[in-house]
């Protein structure tokens, strides 16, 4: 992982399966909406979905029940 990145780990509330986030470090601002993080990549067992307006920030499901990241917590 490059230095301007960080792993945040994830659990899925509701089936218990467990991943990683990786995010880029610096954050932007964006008019509007404020500071945004950029979502890297997601571990096997996650996928993203773009979200809903006027966030615009990642929407992380569990591929097992389909939980989002709203619902997952932080391991």
């Amino acid at each position: 992982m490059a230095r301007d990145q960080f792993a945040v780990p994830i659990k899925c509330n509701s089936c218990g399966q467990v991943g990683s986030t990786a995010w880029d470090q610096l954050c932007r601002f964006e008019s509007g909406v404020g500071f945004r993080r950029r979502l890297i990549s997601v571990s096997n067992g996650f996928h993203n979905e773009f979200a809903s307006v006027p966030s615009k920030d990642p929407k992380i499901v569990c591929d097992a029940c389909g939980t989002a990241l709203s619902e997952l917590e932080l391991t």
